[in-house]
């Protein structure tokens, strides 16, 4: 594993951890008992964002060498263009590319990512194949509803506004809020 995948994949077991416990104690608040605290579910949110989290980070590399943020412009087509030497082979930002990005990761990286969730979280938990696939029908559409009230927004800031390799790091202090909803669903 690189140093960069495991930074990340580190990051996102730690804010996984932090959006689970954040979690367990509004649960805790709310019933009034500690008993209420599952070290089992803080576990296993730790397990799947240590699963989870290397596919999204070549996911995110992925799209953005396919569909760069700024593509660099030809040399000569730019001198023509804009006759400006100094503004030739200039990045310039994609609008085209970064919509690609933005309905392959809100279509393909949404449902793969909650697909997933549902599945190793219910297979962690010691469900049979059955059982899986009544969550993943129970659970799926809800999900993904919920997820695009939320994931749009931060996709676009973040393909948008943050580097490629800072992309996770924002994606996932997103997360944790999304974390804390997610644990409070299934714990």
């Amino acid at each position: 594993m690189s140093s960069g995948l495991l930074g990340v994949t580190i990051q996102g077991a730690v804010l996984s951890a932090a959006s689970n416990t954040l979690a367990q104690g509004f649960r805790v608040y709310r019933e009034g008992n500690l008993s209420a605290i599952d070290p089992v579910a803080f576990i296993q949110f730790i397990l799947f964002a240590i699963i989870s989290t290397p596919p999204n980070y070549k996911w995110q590399l992925w799209l953005e060498d396919t569909f760069p943020s700024n593509p660099k412009q030809d040399v000569a087509a730019a001198k023509k263009k804009d006759n400006n030497e100094k503004d030739a082979g200039k990045e310039a930002f994609s609008i085209v590319n970064t919509i690609a990005k933005f309905l392959l990761d809100q279509t393909i990286g949404a449902v793969g990512n909650t697909l997933l969730f549902i599945v190793v979280l219910n297979l962690m938990r010691g469900a049979g194949w059955d059982a899986v696939v009544a969550a993943v029908q129970k659970d799926f559409y809800p999900m993904v509803l919920a997820g695009y009230k939320f994931w749009p927004l931060v996709t676009l800031v973040n393909l948008v506004l943050v580097p490629v390799e800072q992309r996770m790091l924002v994606g996932g202090l997103a997360g944790l809020a999304w974390g804390v909803y997610v644990s409070l669903m299934n714990i």
